[in-house]
């Protein structure tokens, strides 16, 4: 699928994290680390969240 302008869906964002709704979920929670999920793009976003953004305990 393509967008008006021809890029792939997704080609504009900085950051895209994918894997299982566990291991997301997990991850984002700061349950498990960044290396737990697919990481595309650029990695210090995802490091901003898990140091800066994500539910610490």
């Amino acid at each position: 699928m393509r967008s008006e302008a021809g890029a792939e869906p997704g080609d504009d964002v900085d950051c895209e994290l994918s894997g299982t709704a566990e291991g997301l979920y997990l991850t984002l929670w700061n349950r498990l680390p960044l290396t737990a999920v697919t990481l595309r793009g650029d990695r210090s976003v995802a490091r901003i969240w898990a140091d800066d953004s994500a539910v610490t305990w």
